[in-house]
């Protein structure tokens, strides 16, 4: 490995593929370098091996440092609708009382 990154709390390796070679198709090859899968949940304080030669996008990579931003992914809320609680059925045609607790 050329160079190294901590990781940081929220972090993913989807986020550091984007950062430092500034494509999200170098997580397979990141995951690979560092003995990972590409879901594995990183670890705040965790090192992770760079190869500097596999950068695709340096202008990405370098907007990236210029600015010393972090992607941090992983800490966001999740999106979608809220569950619904107590449902049974999902017939809404039925209207039956016992489709709710």
């Amino acid at each position: 490995m050329d160079s190294s990154t901590v990781v940081t709390e929220g972090q993913t390796l989807l986020d550091i593929a984007l950062r430092e070679y500034g494509d999200v198709a170098a997580v397979f090859r990141l995951a690979e370098d560092n003995g990972l899968a590409i879901t594995d949940a990183l670890q705040p304080g965790q090192v992770l091996g760079l190869s500097l030669t596999r950068i695709a996008r340096p202008e990405l990579v370098q907007y990236f440092a210029q600015r010393q931003q972090m992607i941090n992914t992983g800490s966001l809320p999740p999106t979608g609708p809220e569950p619904t609680t107590g449902l049974i059925d999902h017939d809404d045609n039925d209207h039956d009382p016992t489709d709710f607790h």
